[in-house]
C-alpha cells in the first residue's frame, strides 16, 4: 500500500516537473530575466534525472555518455556555468512541442471527430489499390496534426478487416513519411528549423511540393507492385453507413486541421516569434480554449487522465537525449571536432554538391538503420554547418535533413514509426521497413537528390 502511494507520489511530481519545464520556458521568452534561465535549467536536469531513470538501457547509456562529454567539452572551453545552462536549455523549445502537441488531439476525441473518421475508412475499403490510396492520404491530410495517433486511428478501423500486413505496412509507412518531411507540429521539422534559423513559410516553399510528389511516388509503386501480392481483402459484413453527421464531423476535422496549420504560418508572419514557440502556445491553448467553451469537463479529465499515461510518462527516451543532445552539441562550438566538421563538408560540397547531398544523406540514413537516433548525427551537424561557406540556402539543408529523417523513420529499428507499424502488423521492424518499403526508400532517395540538386540550381543561380 506504501509503495502504491510512492508510486503515485512520483508519477505526480514528474508529470508537474515536466509541464512546469515547459510553461516556464514560454514564459521565459516573454520575460527574459537571468533568474528565469537559472530555474529552467535546474528544472530541466531535474526532468532529465527523472526520465534517465526510467529510460530504456541503450538510450539511458547514450544520453549519459553525450551529457558527460557536454559537461566535460563545455569546462575545458572556458565557456563555465554560463555555457553549461546555455546547452541544458538549448533543447527545451523542442522538448515543449513533443509534449504539448499531443494536447491538440483531446478537444477532437471530445468532440467525436476521430470516431466519424471510422465510417469514412470502412465507406472505402473496397479494393487494395483504393484502400492503399485511402490510407496514404488520410495520413497526409490529418498526420500533420494528429501526429502519429493518425495511424492508431486507422489500426483501430481496418482490424475490422483481413487485410494483407503488407498492405497495412506499406500505407502507414510511406504515408506517413510524407507528413515527416514538412509539418510544423513535428520535432524533427522544428530541430532542423531552430537551428538552421530559417521561417516555416521559406521551408514550405520547397518541401511541401516534394512531399506531394513522395505521396504520388508511393501510389505509383503500390500500383506496379500490387499485382505480384496477394491482396484480397475480406469485409467484415454489416459495417455502418457514412451518416451526415460523420460527413460534417469529417469536414469540421478538415476545417480544425487546416485552421492549425494556417494560424502557425499567420502568427509566425504577424510576430516574427519562433514556430516552436508559437506551435507549443497554440496547442496548450486550443485545447484549454475548447474546454472553456463546451464546458465538458469529465470528458477532458478522462483524456487528461490518458494524456499523462499514455504520452507524456512514456517520453522518457526522447527527452533525456533530446537534453544531452543539445548540451553536446552546444559544447561542439569553438572545438576542433566543429571545425574539422566545417572542413570535412566543406571540402565535399566543393568536389560537388550532388556528392554532398548523396554522402550526408547516406550517412543519416546509415546510422539510424544501425540503431542510433537522428538527433545524435542531426545535432552536431546542424550546430556547426554553415550554408554560406557550403554554397548553397539553409532551406536546402534544412530539406536534405528532413528527407533523411523522413526515409530512416520508414526503416530504423529504434523509430517510433517503424516500432509502432511493426507491432500493429505483427513483423520485425527490418521486414516492414527493409524488405517491405526498401524499393520505396530508394526510388525516393534518388528522386529526393534530383529534386534538391534542381532547387539548389535554382535558388542559387
Amino acid at each position: 500500500m506504501e509503495d502504491d502511494s510512492q508510486s503515485r507520489q512520483h508519477i505526480v511530481l514528474k508529470t508537474f516537473c515536466i509541464l512546469a519545464m515547459c510553461i516556464l520556458y514560454m514564459l521565459s521568452f516573454f520575460l527574459p530575466y537571468p533568474f528565469i534561465r537559472i530555474v529552467l535549467a535546474s528544472l530541466t536536469i531535474l526532468v532529465f534525472i527523472y526520465c534517465c531513470y526510467q529510460a530504456k538501457p541503450f538510450f539511458k547509456v547514450i544520453s549519459l555518455m553525450m551529457l558527460t562529454a557536454g559537461f566535460c567539452l563545455t569546462s575545458f572551453t572556458g565557456k563555465g556555468l554560463v555555457g553549461i545552462q546555455a546547452g541544458i536549455i538549448s533543447n527545451v523549445p523542442l522538448l515543449t512541442l513533443i509534449i504539448l502537441v499531443p494536447l491538440i488531439a483531446i478537444p477532437l476525441k471530445v468532440g467525436h471527430y476521430l470516431q466519424a473518421c471510422h465510417y469514412y475508412i470502412e465507406k472505402f475499403i473496397t479494393k487494395p489499390k483504393i484502400l492503399f490510396a485511402n490510407l496514404t492520404t488520410f495520413l497526409f491530410l490529418f498526420g500533420p496534426v494528429l501526429n502519429i495517433g493518425t495511424i492508431r486511428l486507422l489500426a483501430d478501423v481496418v482490424e475490422k478487416f483481413t487485410i494483407p500486413p503488407r498492405l497495412i505496412a506499406k500505407g502507414y509507412l510511406t504515408g506517413f513519411s510524407t507528413v515527416v518531411l514538412w509539418s510544423p507540429y513535428f520535432a524533427s521539422v522544428g530541430l532542423v528549423t531552430h537551428y538552421l534559423h530559417i521561417s516555416i513559410v521559406s521551408y514550405f516553399a520547397i518541401s511541401i511540393p516534394f512531399a506531394i510528389l513522395q505521396l504520388t511516388i508511393a501510389n505509383l509503386l503500390f500500383q506496379f507492385t500490387a499485382r505480384k501480392y496477394d491482396l484480397h481483402i475480406e469485409q467484415v459484413p454489416n459495417h455502418l453507413p457514412t451518416s451526415t453527421i460523420d460527413r460534417k464531423k469529417i469536414s469540421g476535422l478538415l476545417i480544425i486541421v487546416f485552421t492549425l496549420m494556417v494560424s502557425v504560418l499567420f502568427l509566425e508572419r504577424l510576430t516574427h516569434l519562433p514556430m516552436l514557440l508559437l506551435v507549443s502556445i497554440i496547442s496548450l491553448l486550443f485545447p484549454l480554449g475548447w474546454f472553456v467553451f463546451t464546458k465538458q469537463k469529465r470528458l477532458f479529465a478522462k483524456h487528461l487522465f490518458q494524456f499523462r499515461n499514455q504520452s507524456l510518462l512514456q517520453m522518457d527516451n526522447e527527452i533525456v537525449m533530446f537534453i544531452s543532445a543539445g548540451l553536446f552539441g552546444a559544447s561542439l562550438t569553438g572545438t576542433d571536432f566543429a571545425e574539422n566538421i566545417g572542413t570535412i563538408m566543406n571540402t565535399i560540397s566543393s568536389i560537388s554538391f550532388l556528392l554532398f547531398i548523396v554522402v550526408t544523406m547516406l550517412s543519416f540514413i546509415s546510422l539510424t538503420l544501425i540503431g542510433f537516433h537522428p538527433i545524435i548525427f542531426a545535432i552536431p551537424i546542424l550546430s556547426q554547418i554553415d550554408p554560406i561557406a557550403i554554397g548553397t540556402t539553409p532551406e536546402v539543408i534544412a530539406l536534405i535533413f528532413m528527407l533523411s529523417w523522413s526515409l530512416s523513420a520508414i526503416i530504423s529499428p529504434i523509430n517510433p514509426l517503424n516500432i509502432l507499424v511493426s507491432g500493429l502488423v505483427r513483423k520485425k521492424s527490418h521486414v516492414v521497413g527493409l524488405k517491405w518499403n526498401g524499393k520505396f526508400v530508394l526510388t525516393i532517395l534518388f528522386i529526393g537528390t534530383l529534386y534538391i540538386y534542381f532547387v539548389q540550381n535554382w535558388l542559387c543561380r
